[in-house]
């Protein structure tokens, strides 16, 4: 059983608690073998289950570093909403340092870093097996033991390796398993948690450890068509306390756990409340100042607006000590600067070079002031920005904490939540933060549900401990009627929420202007864990939590740019009178039994034959109180987990005369045709593989072979209505070679299969 544990929340406005410390010469040999070999197998991969698409590595640096284009495809850095180009994020690293106590009178500094910002130094690395990747797992799969819709999972070492590591790296030897964990609801699709299991593989005690995160925003539009350098040089960052910065005092009401009044009060307590949030964000989110500074020199007219924030919050352990330390990088040393006291030796200006500054900032335990106010004008009276230093520029900043002490072969785990806000700038130069740290406090009672006694592994119940808490109360002692407002959770991480119903499977079936969607029940049998500790609810409620489904139609697929086309909910009650309904009593959609299975239709009709529709379908809850949901609200299953294209097309029966559209194709019409949806339907950038030529009007099975007028044989392309519900095929016009074809004129054929009759016809690429 876990031993009853209150949870300490650091109070940092009102003091902080700093370690000073000796720092060592880190120049001598190296503590643990040296790895060997070729340059190890670094993977990229970047979650999407949710509305922060980041990209995680296996050698502790996150992002792209303005590589937009990775293993062939767009890979975004940190994209905020999902879909929409708006990044924030150009590099992203884990910073380790600590003391190596060799002897009673010798000692190291080191530190290892995922990324060096202008150096590029990786320190991390994983081996150069095969087998050492980043391996997925997801929630969705009945089978899985996911924590998460998108469990990532990687491993790396500081080991100093061959032809990878910088030539002075020196390992203290640690490994560093870290998992990451996204989901796609509501309350929780706009941050991804980081586990940190940091293991000694040293022979020596890892003492005095602080762990960081290294942050360089480049905010602003991503992809081939934005210049990367030209964003960077208007980032801000500061640090919030407070989801609310008017509500940090408890009201009239309210009392202790012992029955105490705590009116007037600091709310320190509630980590609902005080976040502790360090953020970046664009200075003006690329939005026009005002008529009259249209000329304004950081003003970028570009067609997206990134203006929103991103964060990072500390969430198990509760620390000691916490930094946050933020500088502008330049490679002019004379403008590669940061807030400091300039006798403070422990104060580092600018970019930390080498283990021991980067030491002394990972420890300092100061709060640089935010980085605010406009181009030139000193964010903070107290700091003085160097001639040709900006108060808005090319910032990174480092939240740190620490310190710990991994003894050989220890573990340590930490989590930090990596948090997205939307229209954070309102207008220029106005920041609201409501919405950034209203997720950071979700994140908190996602990561260790406020008033909930966890089991330990192997046990089957709680030890009775559910979390720190207060007592609401308008007529005061003995408490009879008083509302228990949970603070804390029990100290054992959770990583759940509030479920929606699980996401419907779908099928959809393209025909002659109108596509059918087809879905099963699986959303309607669950059971919400949540719902049976509300106040009120009635029994049962947790099974019976179900309430409707949504249809969706999208041309793009992007979040934000789907059309609502059908709504469904039960016919029921708020009460056993069956006079209030909840929501709308529309009833539930019409059945079809195919092969034995029972599903749900809808039919889409009067639509464009040949062109891209995007289909999904949600599925949604009561919410309570019904009809308000002003404690829990109704929640809704994304439709990006089912979401599915298809291209409307009259079916053919085999004797209908193949088509090719357009023919001829004009290369020539390029945005024509992404209006049209033949080239760059998506709208995530167009290149030679967003082309499709379609071939219409084929027989149930066949195979289509594509020659140039020599007759060389171009391309292939099988066909099996059986397997795609569909009487088409596109071609992306790139050869078998993978070579983009020319113009000219191309013939094609269409043998049936398996009766073997053939059509032939040509098209003209122009």
């Amino acid at each position: 059983m876990k031993t009853m544990v209150k949870i300490c929340i650091i109070f940092f406005i009102v003091c902080t608690m700093t370690y000073i410390y000796a720092y060592y010469d880190s120049s001598g040999e190296q503590h643990i073998g040296i790895q060997t070999g070729t340059k190890p197998t670094i993977q990229y991969k970047y979650h999407d289950v949710g509305n922060i698409w980041i990209t995680s590595t296996n050698y502790g640096f996150f992002g792209n570093a303005g590589e937009w284009k990775i293993y062939g495809k767009n890979f975004p850095s940190c994209e905020f909403p999902g879909g929409s180009h708006e990044d924030y994020l150009f590099q992203g690293a884990v910073w380790v340092g600590a003391i190596i106590q060799t002897s009673d009178t010798t000692a190291d500094t080191l530190c290892s870093v995922g990324a060096d910002g202008w150096q590029r130094e990786n320190e991390f690395w994983p081996t150069n097996a095969d087998s050492d990747t980043i391996f997925v797992r997801s929630s969705r799969d009945p089978d899985s033991d996911a924590i998460s819709e998108e469990d990532f999972f990687m491993a790396y070492t500081d080991d100093f390796v061959v032809n990878a590591s910088p030539a002075g790296h020196r390992s203290m030897g640690l490994r560093i398993e870290q998992t990451d964990y996204a989901w796609s609801y509501a309350y929780n699709q706009d941050f991804v948690f980081l586990k940190f299991d940091m293991i000694s593989i040293s022979s020596y005690t890892l003492s005095k450890l602080f762990f960081g995160l290294y942050i360089d925003g480049d905010v602003g539009p991503w992809g081939p068509d934005y210049d990367w350098t030209d964003k960077a040089q208007d980032d801000i960052t500061g640090f919030r306390r407070w989801r609310d910065d008017t509500d940090t005092l408890w009201g009239a009401n309210f009392y202790d756990s012992l029955g105490n009044p705590i009116e007037g009060s600091s709310k320190i307590d509630d980590p609902n409340e005080l976040i502790n949030l360090a953020w970046v964000a664009d200075f003006d989110g690329d939005k026009e100042p005002d008529p009259g500074l249209s000329n304004h020199p950081l003003h970028r007219d570009w067609p997206v607006s990134a203006d929103g924030a991103t964060g990072t919050r500390i969430l198990y352990p509760p620390p000691t000590q916490v930094s946050y330390n933020w500088w502008v990088g330049n490679m002019d040393a004379t403008k590669d600067w940061g807030p400091n006291i300039s006798s403070d030796p422990s104060d580092v200006e600018g970019t930390p070079d080498g283990d021991v500054n980067k030491y002394k900032v990972l420890s300092n335990g100061y709060f640089d002031p935010d980085q605010v106010g406009e181009r030139g004008v000193n964010a903070d009276p107290n700091h003085s920005f160097p001639t040709g230093v900006d108060s808005i520029n090319d910032t990174r900043y480092l939240l740190s904490f620490g310190p710990y002490d991994i003894n050989p072969d220890d573990t340590l785990s930490l989590i930090i939540a990596y948090i997205a806000g939307e229209d954070f700038v309102t207008e220029y130069g106005n920041y609201d933060f409501s919405d950034i740290s209203l997720n950071a406090s979700w994140a908190y009672r996602i990561y260790d549900n406020p008033g909930f006694d966890t089991p330990l592994a192997g046990d089957t119940i709680g030890d009775g401990y559910k979390g720190e808490y207060v007592l609401y109360d308008t007529i005061g002692p003995p408490f009879d009627d008083a509302d228990t407002v949970w603070l804390t959770g029990d100290g054992i991480p959770d990583f759940v929420g509030p479920p929606p119903p699980p996401i419907p499977n779908i099928q959809v079936i393209p025909g002659d202007q109108e596509v059918t969607i087809l879905w099963d029940k699986v959303s309607e049998t669950y059971k919400n864990i949540f719902v049976a500790t509300l106040s009120g609810a009635p029994a049962g409620l947790d099974t019976n939590y179900f309430e409707g489904y949504r249809i969706y139609r999208s041309e793009t697929g992007v979040p934000g740019e789907w059309t609502l086309l059908k709504e469904y909910d039960r016919i029921d009650y708020t009460d056993t009178t069956n006079t209030v309904p909840i929501a709308w009593n529309r009833g539930m959609p019409e059945e079809t039994v195919i092969d034995g299975i029972t599903w749900y239709k809808f039919v889409d009709k009067n639509i464009l034959n040949y062109t891209p529709h995007y289909y999904g379908v949600s599925a949604f809850d009561k919410g309570w109180p019904f009809n308000t949901g002003t404690v829990l609200p109704v929640l809704e299953s994304s439709i990006l987990g089912n979401k599915e294209i298809t291209y409307p097309s009259p079916m053919s029966d085999g004797t209908s005369e193949v088509v090719v559209i357009p023919n001829p194709y004009r290369i020539s019409q390029t945005q024509k045709y992404i209006d049209l949806k033949w080239e760059d339907w998506e709208g995530f950038g167009w290149n030679e593989h967003k082309r499709r030529l379609c071939f219409a009007n084929l027989p149930p099975r066949c195979m289509i072979r594509i020659y140039s007028l020599a007759g060389d044989l171009v391309s292939t392309i099988e066909h099996d209505y059986s397997r795609s519900n569909k009487s088409y095929e596109n071609w992306n016009l790139i050869t078998r070679d993978i070579q983009g074809i020319v113009s000219g004129i191309y013939l094609f054929s269409v043998e049936e299969l398996p009766s073997g009759k053939i059509q032939v016809g040509k098209f003209v690429v122009i």
